[in-house]
C-alpha cells in the first residue's frame, strides 16, 4: 500500500478501480432502462469515460496494435490446422467443452427437479 500513495499513476489507477467496483455494486439501483446494460460493461464505459475526461496518468490499451496483430487466415494457415497437434488440441477442446456442458446440465437437472420435476436430457446433448 506504501507503493500506491507514493506514486501518481497508482493512485489514479486505484481511484479508477474503486470508481468500477463501486459502479457495479450499486448497479443494481440504477433506473430499470439502464440496468438493461449489464454493470461490468457500466463500469468499463464509466471508468474509461473517467479516465479520458480527467486525462488520468494511468496506461491505456492502443487498439491500433491489437487490429495489426490480427491477420486474416491463408491458405498455409489452414493446412497447418490438420497437422495432428492442432487436431490433438482441438479434440481436447471438444471433450473439455463437452465435460463443461454435462456438468452444467446436471447442475440444472439437480435445481430443477427439485423444483418441477423435469429433466434436461443431457445425453442426447452429449452425442450431438
Amino acid at each position: 500500500m506504501g507503493r500506491v500513495a507514493g506514486d501518481p499513476s497508482a493512485r489514479s489507477a486505484l481511484v479508477l478501480g474503486l470508481c468500477g467496483l463501486a459502479v457495479i455494486v450499486f448497479w443494481k439501483k440504477a433506473p430499470a432502462r439502464l440496468r438493461h446494460v449489464p454493470g461490468p460493461l457500466a463500469a468499463v464505459v464509466v471508468v474509461a469515460a473517467l479516465a479520458a475526461s480527467t486525462q488520468a496518468d494511468v496506461r491505456k490499451l492502443s487498439v491500433g496494435a491489437l487490429v495489426d496483430a490480427v491477420s486474416l487466415p491463408t491458405a498455409e494457415s489452414a493446412t497447418a490446422l490438420l497437422t495432428p497437434h492442432a487436431l490433438g488440441t482441438a479434440l481436447v477442446f471438444a471433450l473439455i467443452a463437452s465435460a463443461e456442458s454435462l456438468f452444467g446440465a446436471s447442475a440444472v437437472d439437480r435445481m430443477h427437479t427439485a423444483r418441477c420435476g423435469g429433466r434436461t436430457g443431457a445425453r442426447r446433448w452429449c452425442w450431438c
